[in-house]
């Protein structure tokens, strides 16, 4: 090996990189960037401890060989598979994550959290990426080498004081709870601890009656051999249960605290909203009806008797009754002299409204997606709350203000139309920035512009019980990459949920 882990693992950690995952967590890149140079040698230093275990070291060698054998680092970098494979590469992190750290998760996350400033979800995210990078190294030293799980832990151990020295002070009481060994670290008293308290010896004294003495020692030697029978019946037992139990309860997986329900394409792969199918680690799809998959009564999805996570570490929940059709791909240019995106919206179709006029828009357009829709008996409103947003696509603002421009009004006029012939129904309005500037300045934009589209319609003559208007800022963008100016411009937005049918 020509050069250490250390260096061959913050090697992968390029400029870019860093990027595409402050855009991923939704977190500044200074932060991210404090939350993965400390979690990395962090980890690498808890892995060194966990390797020096035997069954423990097995486990982290064939999760190598795993990653290894997938594919996923074949002459590929790490940025590239990340680009290219994220939905699968963080999935199968959270899973690793949550099952190396068994118990100690919620330290890890709400340590790294506060150590870089960043969120509890963020932090995890942040652990999700950094695993499998840790594991791409190892996967190639492990091949390259020849190594076996015994010498894995010898190279581990070599470079122990190496990956102590490089963990930030900030987080030596978090490597102290994970079990990281060091003379640096103080000691921490594990909270969940359990005090034995020694209470004084008490003698027992007992009065015989007459004539009871002789039965009680011949009886007492009866005893005596019970008491010699205690341990070994005890011993006994401890070994029939570890043969019949202890491994099915070590092998049950764990609870999930979170979760993201998906559904199903017409073939039964696992899709999410953009009828983009998940992927295992392995780069294939999940499909419900060729019986790789367990679903749970609960509707969690099992692969090999474990919960599967998607890239955000949510487990993912499928409802079968769900079948996704696709959306009208994003087809449109972007005009320079404005900054805007405009979209292609298809074939001109009529809508027929209750009072008698027709209203004429694209076939992809946002209104034609809330009448169908509304329309439609069989379509509900989605108890999770990050699905069934639409967006706006005729939208528009002056640069940097929350003034709508005067084409914008007429979507948001037929919008008020459609909404006239369905009484019952009620809106929410999401307002979105692309992410040049401070999260402190797009935010309070995203939500003025939020508040005029919505403030417009109530004008325009839809009941302001009916509508709600919030701003997101930098989040949850539509063009993920975020690195072009057309891309940038789809995500500078307004969206609309119905959240009551």
């Amino acid at each position: 090996m020509d050069h250490s882990l250390l260096e061959q693992t913050r090697s992968e950690l390029s400029p870019v990189l860093v990027d595409k995952v402050s855009n991923y967590v939704n977190e500044s890149r200074s932060n991210t960037s404090q939350a993965i140079t400390g979690a990395l040698p962090l980890l690498l230093a808890f892995l060194n401890e966990r390797l020096q275990n035997e069954s423990s070291a097995k486990q982290i060698y064939d999760l190598a060989h795993q990653f290894e054998q997938s594919g996923l680092f074949s002459n590929e970098s790490f940025l590239r598979v990340f680009e290219q494979n994220k939905h699968a590469l963080l999935g199968k992190g959270n899973t690793c994550i949550l099952e190396l750290l068994r118990g100690k998760e919620e330290w890890a996350f709400d340590g790294l959290a506060e150590y870089s400033n960043i969120t509890k979800e963020a932090a995890s995210g942040v652990l999700a990426v950094v695993f499998p990078l840790i594991m791409s190294v190892v996967g190639k030293i492990i091949t390259t080498d020849g190594l076996t799980a015994q010498g894995l832990a010898s190279v581990f151990l070599q470079e122990k004081e190496a990956f102590v020295d490089a963990i930030p002070s900030g987080l030596h009481g978090l490597a102290s709870r994970l079990g990281v060994q060091s003379q640096k670290f103080e000691p921490v008293v594990q909270p969940q601890s359990i005090k034995s308290t020694i209470l004084p010896k008490v003698e027992a004294k007992i009065s015989s009656a007459p004539g009871l003495s002789a039965s009680r020692e011949r009886r007492g030697n009866k005893g005596l051999l019970w008491l010699l029978l205690i341990p070994i019946l005890a011993i006994a037992g401890y070994f029939i249960y570890q043969s019949f139990f202890a491994k099915e309860e070590i092998q049950k997986p764990i609870a999930p605290l979170r979760s993201e329900t998906f559904g199903i394409d017409k073939n039964g792969v696992i899709v999410d909203n953009d009828l983009v199918p998940l992927l295992s680690v392995d780069g294939d799809t999940l499909n419900v009806k060729n019986g790789t998959l367990e679903v749970t009564p609960e509707n969690f999805i099992l692969l090999n008797g474990n919960y599967v996570y998607n890239s955000n570490g949510d487990a993912i929940k499928v409802d079968t009754t769900l079948v996704v059709t696709p959306k009208s791909l994003i087809v449109g240019v972007y005009d320079e002299a404005t900054g805007n995106f405009i979209y292609d919206l298809d074939p001109e179709i009529e809508i027929p409204l209750k009072n008698g006029t027709k209203l004429k828009v694209g076939e992809s357009s946002v209104e034609n997606k809330l009448y169908k829709f509304l329309n439609d008996d069989n379509a509900t409103v989605s108890e999770d709350k990050t699905q069934g947003w639409i967006t706006l696509d005729r939208i528009y603002f002056e640069k940097g203000k929350s003034s709508l421009t005067p084409e914008s009004k007429q979507q948001l006029k037929n919008l008020v139309l459609i909404l006239k012939d369905y009484p019952k129904a009620k809106i929410k309005l999401g307002g979105y920035t692309d992410n040049a500037g401070a999260q402190e300045v797009n935010q309070p934009l995203s939500n003025e512009r939020a508040q005029a589209a919505m403030r417009t319609m109530v004008l325009l003559g839809l009941k302001k019980e009916r509508v709600s208007a919030e701003g997101y800022g930098a989040a949850h963008f539509v063009c993920a990459t975020n690195d072009t100016p057309a891309c940038m411009a789809q995500n500078r937005r307004v969206d609309l949920r119905v959240v009551e049918k």
